[in-house]
């Protein structure tokens, strides 16, 4: 379920292991529009340091909030885009896989909250904001930190089931993540999560790097991956 925070609650509302749930400002705001009003008629004309008022039911075919035309004031559709963006407003969905394309923090091995910065995340406050609140929360439990981030990109690729005899660091899922990684243009980052998931992935990622010919059938793969139409295991082992 999506959810705004103010930064100086996040510390007593958010566990720490739900940090890595944090989403960027854009898709922040993009949810904003679906689960809040943003209108200024719900909300007067400022938020005064609280939060825009919730949906508390929400049909599949309400239409998510759309800001006025420039020409007009929109004081807090504004208000939140601007607050989203310094970190003084933070959207978190726990509902979902962590996905390197949604979530700009993840848990390292050392139980630290990383920060890996995208384009609509630039401003230094929107990471000091979080990374401060999470040392805070890490303090208050007594210095325990949650488990690493399992760092797998889900939403490449929808959800998936890992047939029998098949684990999660074959060289299929190997194989997946350089087709994942060519389509994203992300080589680097998917190589990383290859190497860390180890066993025979490494392996699987290599072979279709070192071989032209299942590059290009590794993007082909995950181009129809993106639209539901294979199973990505299945598919990449036929490449092999």
């Amino acid at each position: 379920m999506f959810r705004l925070y103010r930064s100086h609650d996040l510390t007593r509302q958010l566990d720490p292991e739900d940090f890595q749930y944090i989403l960027t400002p854009a898709g922040s705001l993009k949810e904003a529009c679906i689960h809040y009003d943003l209108s200024y008629e719900a909300n007067g004309h400022s938020l005064t340091f609280g939060l825009p008022k919730e949906k508390y039911s929400i049909s599949p075919h309400q239409r998510p909030y759309e800001r006025r035309h420039r020409s007009y004031a929109d004081p807090i559709y504004d208000e939140v885009e601007h607050e989203l963006q310094i970190g003084w407003l933070v959207g978190v969905d726990t509902s979902r896989h962590w996905s390197s394309d949604r979530n700009p923090f993840y848990i390292d091995d050392n139980g630290d909250l990383i920060f890996t910065p995208t384009a609509s995340s630039w401003h230094a406050w929107y990471k000091d904001e979080i990374t401060s609140a999470y040392r805070h929360a890490i303090a208050d439990r007594q210095g325990r930190k949650p488990a690493p981030t399992q760092r797998i990109h889900h939403d490449y690729y929808g959800p998936t089931t890992v047939p029998s005899g098949k684990t999660l660091n074959s060289k299929a899922v190997g194989r997946l993540l350089a087709a994942g990684g060519v389509y994203n243009g992300n080589i680097e980052g998917f190589h990383e999560t290859a190497q860390q998931l180890g066993g025979d992935a490494p392996a699987g990622y290599d072979q279709v790097m070192n071989n032209k010919g299942l590059i290009i059938a590794g993007a082909s793969v995950a181009a129809g991956l993106t639209m539901g139409r294979l199973n990505p295991l299945s598919e990449l082992d036929s490449c092999a």
